[in-house]
């Protein structure tokens, strides 16, 4: 119990003093930034402004953790980090005029996302693999970045 309040406490303090920093104004600039960004965006459309230009997707995978292994039933547990990055042409601004606001952390669903798929027959239990993660960073030049942390069961 006395384990549990030390947490607890601990906790709270590391909130605050994360939160320390954050003022209402700051606050808002990004709510103003953001809706000036999403104003007109779809997550639907590809990111560019010129339909007939390509949008490169950039992987990086970290190397699988193990997780866990069965030896009796064969089966692997592995933590697997993956990072897409890309250009959105879409989310530009200038972070003079939003207070040297240069980043922003958007849920997944309101930016586009690539359509990536994965082998469903050597993962099983992944049918939405890379459809999980839950925020995307964007920088004001335009530069998405998406980390996927993902445990995979290997049969």
């Amino acid at each position: 119990m006395k384990l549990a309040a030390l947490y607890l406490l601990f906790f709270k303090l590391s909130v605050a003093r994360a939160t320390e920093n954050i003022t209402t104004k700051d606050v808002s600039f990004s709510y103003q930034l953001r809706k000036s960004l999403f104003q007109d965006y779809s997550p639907y459309d590809r990111p560019v402004k010129n339909s007939s230009e390509a949008t490169i997707i950039n992987v990086n995978q970290v190397y699988p953790v193990l997780r866990d292994m069965d030896e009796k039933s064969g089966v692997i547990m592995l933590t697997i980090k993956t990072v897409f990055t890309w250009k959105d042409e879409m989310l530009l601004w200038n972070p003079e005029e939003h207070n040297g606001v240069k980043q922003l952390v958007i849920p997944a669903s309101q930016v586009w996302t690539p359509d990536i798929g994965i082998d469903a027959a050597i993962f099983s239990g992944s049918d939405n693999y890379w459809k999980t993660a839950t925020d995307i960073k964007v920088s004001h030049t335009g530069q998405v970045s998406w980390l996927i942390d993902r445990e995979v069961i290997i049969p």
